[in-house]
């Protein structure tokens, strides 16, 4: 955990001061190819009381020449060298450098519709909500859609697009509606700040989803932005699709402690649910790639207790995940 007691009393005064600063926190390493069109989007929002923080670590590409290329044209743009490599690194480094009211994120690879943070900010400060969520896409190297299941948040919009922050982690668990990603989410920092809330250094691959589930529980009210906003860009090189045995360790151990935060504040069939099906769809990626799961699956998943939590508590995609239940079954 880092040490946030300074950038907490930096956030109050911010506050106190009617500050609607956005910090945006861009992470890099070695992202030479698509860094340029990162920044180009978010230099060009229509929202324009921001600061951009590009925080590298481990480069040894042209990445720092582009960013600071970018900085000396754009005073709104600062370049900061992290010592500690990993994204979860950068991203505690950039909220403690940051000066705004406002944190968000945005992943060197990926870019933005322009009118993205003018709609997270206006709807976050018309509702008085601590965190705002929009939609994304899932987007190919080339340019083309992927045919993916992207977030759809106008089904829990009814009379008001606000939810309470319970709500919102019961659909972080039920649902694949709030994912565990940072890059389509704004952030209080007074929020991130009082609670001493960071990422986990430790972790290369799923620092974001802990994070994010501790923050929906501190939070009062979420407003939900039924637009797709963020390009979430499919590369090859992308650690999400790291098939180590680290990144399965790291994948196991960050949903446990999301599934012991989630019994620690009462969602205990939300809970049992949501690693359920975190392990099957894990399992089904390794299956449907060729790798064999026989040796674990039996001992992480009981079908048919699975298959009750999914039919109970599952709030998108219910028939599609039994399928692939089913398949996981069949296959191990």
């Amino acid at each position: 955990m880092i040490n946030l007691r300074n950038a907490r009393n930096e956030s109050r005064k911010l506050m106190l001061n009617g500050n609607n600063k956005l910090s945006v926190i861009i992470p890099f390493c070695n992202s030479e190819k698509y860094i340029g069109k990162c920044i180009e989007s978010v230099l060009n929002q229509t929202y324009k009381d921001i600061e951009v923080l590009l925080v590298g670590n481990c480069s040894t590409d042209s990445s720092i020449s582009i960013c600071e290329s970018f900085a000396s044209k754009d005073s709104r743009l600062r370049v900061i060298i992290e010592e500690k490599s990993g994204a979860a690194a950068a991203r505690n480094r950039g909220i403690k450098e940051s000066q705004g009211a406002y944190i968000t994120f945005v992943d060197s690879d990926d870019y933005i519709e322009a009118s993205m943070y003018e709609k997270l900010v206006d709807n976050l400060e018309n509702t008085q909500s601590d965190m705002a969520c929009c939609s994304f896409y899932y987007v190919y190297e080339d340019g083309s859609f992927t045919d993916w299941y992207e977030p759809t948040l106008g089904k829990y919009i009814g009379k008001s697009p606000v939810v309470t922050g319970r709500e919102c982690a019961n659909l972080f668990l039920t649902s694949r509606d709030i994912e565990g990603f940072c890059w389509n989410k704004l952030f209080r920092k007074s929020i991130i700040c009082d609670h001493g809330l960071s990422f986990d250094e430790s972790k290369i691959a799923f620092e974001d989803m802990l994070f994010i589930f501790n923050y929906l529980n501190q939070c009062k009210n979420i407003v939900l932005v039924d637009e797709k906003l963020y390009y979430y860009r499919q590369n090859s090189g992308s650690l999400t699709k790291d098939t180590r045995k680290e990144r399965r360790v790291e994948f196991t151990d960050t949903v446990n402690k999301i599934v012991d935060k989630a019994n620690e504040v009462g969602l205990t069939g939300e809970a049992k649910c949501y690693k359920a099906v975190r392990i099957m769809y894990d399992s089904f990626d390794k299956l449907r790639a060729g790798n064999k799961i026989k040796e674990y699956l039996p001992e992480e998943i009981n079908i048919f207790s699975a298959a009750y939590l999914i039919i109970r508590y599952q709030k998108t995609e219910k028939i599609k995940t039994l399928c692939k239940l089913a398949y996981c079954l069949v296959r191990s």
